[in-house]
């Protein structure tokens, strides 16, 4: 096994040798001209670099697309645009290895808008979410990363989002990056 670090990228590459060779085993390639066209993306990683990801439009007025207008990795995010004060975005699939207790963290894309915050979610089917701390967007455009830990529920069914917006007009967002351990 042979880890490396490049330009900010972990490679993780598995050498093969035939019993009783004694070759020194060569670490992989990570010269930028090899890497996937999208940089290396962990196994399990939400990208949003093939669509959606299962995400959609929970409730409220909220839509919610694939989008190569900003990206945190790679060259897709989740775009969401929220019109009303309560909303939500999530995924009901993919989620079989996400237990209690694992910590999903997240990119959060801002335009900058007062009035926006966040709240993170777990559900159980036909069970109210389990809500995770507000994060209030910042002022300005730009990322912010958000952790939070899955709640004791006996079986996660989703993950989301909530959106709260109370400025006029639309409020938008992207999300993109998500991991959480087992992933």
């Amino acid at each position: 096994i042979a880890l490396t670090v490049a330009a900010g990228e972990v490679v993780l590459g598995l050498i093969f040798a035939r019993p009783g060779t004694r070759h020194a085993p060569r670490p992989p390639v990570t010269s930028p001209s090899r890497l996937p066209k999208h940089g290396l993306v962990p196994r399990g990683l939400i990208s949003f670099e093939d669509g959606t990801d299962g995400w959609k439009p929970l409730f409220g007025s909220i839509r919610s697309a694939q989008t190569t207008q900003v990206a945190y990795r790679g060259t897709h995010s989740l775009l969401i645009i929220s019109r009303s004060t309560y909303s939500a975005v999530g995924v009901e699939s993919g989620l079989a290895d996400l237990r209690p207790g694992d910590k999903v963290t997240f990119h959060i894309y801002s335009d900058g808008q007062n009035g926006g915050s966040v709240l993170p979610f777990a559900e159980r089917w036909n069970q109210p979410e389990d809500l995770a701390d507000k994060v209030q967007l910042p002022s300005h455009p730009g990322w912010l990363t958000v952790t939070w830990v899955v709640p004791s529920v006996s079986q996660v069914n989703a993950i989301g989002i909530q959106v709260v917006h109370h400025g006029s007009g639309p409020l938008t967002l992207a999300i993109d990056a998500l991991t959480w351990p087992g992933s």
